[in-house]
């Protein structure tokens, strides 16, 4: 995130006065491929000419414009600058100029795995206003909805069995395929239609840890808090040996053969700690927060006009089985090219006995937040602060640490237990577009999945309990989806979804649904209450969603945003340009005590705000299912998407 490039402009037209140029250049202009016509779906080119100066921007829409800089004006034509944000890993390099009523030229796409030149044309956008559509809100369907959600809610018993029952949900794990079957059986039995198992990608193994303990021995014993890292290999019974810490000195900095020969032939069979130590401080901020009036203004305000939209590209996702073993510090991470590899390959010839993780320093007590390990190193779990804290200082102490740890884990083929779980309610008039709502059904395997995400998927099932419950007539089919792999990646379910389905962003080619998507909305915010939407670029539905709030302003349901996230499911729907709102609710305490750690689990769900949150998602999903006209689209592809 955050990466800015350069692109250059130069239009060369016979400029006589900088008048005449206002009169016939200054305005909106489409990219499009010279030779078919196709639009560069991302780009619409504003020029303006005022007082002999050249002005403009370069974007998507209205609220993300990159602003022409740097212009200058001479007797052989016109140049300028515009600075952007990245597009993942495509940038643009245009070059124009003018031929007869038309702006015309070359763009170089750059990309990764593939460039591109192309013959383009800038054609003048008509300047007509887009057809309004008036959202009627039905408001007895609207406090019907409410009634059903809060007297009558099942929410809390969807989440029961998500993290009691069947969490943790690690795609790929016995746990994540049983509770994928319950959600089917659930949903099958509220009278949805066309419930199925859609098979996704994974590269990962299955995984399932049957049995993890890890106790002090010596110099004293003492019961430790920890958790193992997915994916790591078992013990075959318990193992005990002494700890040793192997963390880098400053010296190693300029010298880490020396940090290597220092440790050579002192890790076999040992309990190898890896993180530096952190003092834990009180926390300056508190535990649970909900969001206030002035935090909910700020993230309505649009940001500056010049701020860049980066969109992550899917190549520059780094699988766990890439990554890190484990989150380094940064003192770690501040070292030499290859400096971290080098140290993967020097655990493994030494063969410790397991690696520890500190806990990430969370200031919860007991708190710890564990996710995933590379392949081919030891047995890797992790300590909690306090527990890994204590151990470190008994060693900075010159003492003898022993541990002992039991670890059973069973890998096995994972094609089975790797699936979104889709269903539809079907629409009537226009059965053929499709309203979609979704959340991430897996999670980490610390805890049990319970804010991140069984609360997105309680909603969803929640909401559309309520919606056939109450025996409603929508025009368009309404369609759950309940994502695998959002949290392990690299290609996650709703990529696969939207490649299978909507729009291939390799080959950059749409698929015949691509048209009939509505919306799709987004949870992945844990277990407040929601406080509105962030509408991810699509300002076009602003007027909509603002009218559909109305009879819910009371519950707290205020804010439209103009952020644009790439951190969940929305992200590859965003990516392929088509329209998603997702829903933004009080923080509590995901951040700061559940978010991928061992106490994310039922006792955290708060179930006023979860019926609240169902509620909002079911009366959003009828207005958007029943609404004239699809929701407005504005894309975001920094290429076209062909037929």
């Amino acid at each position: 995130m955050g990466y800015r490039a350069l692109f250059s402009l130069l239009l060369l037209p016979l400029i006589a006065t900088a008048a005449e140029v206002t009169g016939r250049w200054s305005g909106a202009y489409e990219l499009r491929k010279a030779d078919n016509g196709i639009r560069y779906e991302d780009l619409l080119v504003i020029l303006e000419f005022r007082s002999g100066a050249l002005t403009g921007s370069i974007g998507p829409h209205e609220y993300e414009q990159y602003q022409i800089s740097n212009a200058r004006v001479n007797e052989s034509g016109v140049t300028f600058e515009v600075s952007r944000g990245r597009f993942g890993s495509t940038f643009f390099s245009l070059v124009f100029s003018r031929s007869g009523e038309r702006l015309q030229g070359k763009a170089r796409i750059e990309q990764v795995s593939r460039s591109e030149t192309a013959d383009v044309v800038l054609d003048r956008v008509p300047a007509t206003p887009p057809k309004a559509t008036v959202d009627r809100v039905d408001l007895d369907v609207m406090q019907r909805i409410r009634a059903e959600g809060m007297t009558n809610s099942r929410i809390m018993d969807h989440a029961f069995y998500l993290t009691d029952v069947y969490g943790p949900r690690l795609t790929g794990s016995h746990n994540f395929k049983q509770a994928g079957d319950w959600a089917v059986r659930r949903l099958r039995e509220l009278g949805l239609q066309n419930v199925t198992e859609e098979p996704i990608p994974n590269p990962y193994p299955g995984w399932q840890c049957t049995r993890f303990t890890v106790q002090q021995l010596e110099p004293v014993f003492a019961s430790l808090i920890g958790a193992p890292l997915a994916w790591s290999t078992g013990t075959a019974g318990a193992v005990v040996g002494d700890a040793v810490s192997f963390v880098p000195t400053e010296s190693d900095r300029l010298d880490p053969k020396q940090f290597f020969e220092r440790f050579r032939g002192k890790l076999k069979g040992r309990f190898v700690l890896i993180d530096v130590p952190q003092a834990l401080r009180l926390p300056s901020a508190p535990l649970v927060s909900r969001l206030t009036d002035e935090e909910i203004a700020d993230l309505t305000r649009a940001p500056a006009p010049a701020a860049p939209v980066t969109v992550p590209s899917v190549a520059n996702v780094t699988p766990p089985a890439l990554s890190s073993p484990i989150e380094l510090p940064t003192s770690w991470l501040n070292r030499p090219q290859g400096f971290i590899e080098d140290v993967f390959r020097f655990i493994q010839q030494e063969a410790p006995a397991a690696l520890v993780q500190e806990g990430r320093r969370l200031n919860e007590g007991g708190t710890i937040r564990a996710m995933g390990v590379r392949s081919g190193l030891p047995p890797s779990f992790v300590l909690a602060s306090e527990h890994y804290n204590r151990i470190s200082r008994l060693l900075d102490h010159g003492m003898q640490v022993r541990l002992e740890l039991d670890l059973d884990a069973e890998f096995h083929d994972s094609s089975e237990e790797s699936f979104n779980v889709i269903g539809e309610l079907p629409g009537s008039r226009k059965a053929d577009e499709v309203v979609m709502l979704g959340a991430h059904l897996d999670s980490w395997a610390a805890g049990t999945g319970a804010t991140d995400n069984a609360a997105g998927c309680a909603m969803v099932i929640e909401a559309v309990r309520i919606l056939k419950q109450l025996n409603l007539t929508m025009d368009r089919t309404v369609r759950v989806a309940l994502w695998g792999a959002e949290e392990t990646g690299p290609i996650g379910g709703s990529s696969a979804y939207v490649k299978r389905h909507f729009a291939d962003l390799e080959t950059h080619t749409r698929k015949p649904e691509y048209p009939k998507l509505s919306v799709y909305f987004n949870l992945d915010s844990g277990t407040g209450k929601v406080r509105g939407v962030y509408l991810e670029g699509y300002e076009g539905a602003r007027p909509s969603v603002e009218r559909w709030f109305e009879p819910f302003k009371d519950l707290g349901v205020t804010l439209i945003g103009r952020r644009i996230s790439f951190g969940s499911d929305q992200a590859p729907f965003i990516r392929a340009g088509l329209p998603v709102i997702y829903l933004e609710q009080d923080p509590l305490d995901f951040e700061t005590r559940t978010n991928h750690t061992n106490m994310d689990v039922y006792d955290r769900l708060q179930s006023e705000d979860l019926k609240q949150g169902a509620v909002v998602l079911a009366a959003l999903v009828y207005n958007a299912a029943t609404r004239d006209e699809q929701l407005p689209r504005k894309p975001l592809l920094p290429f076209a998407l062909r037929q």
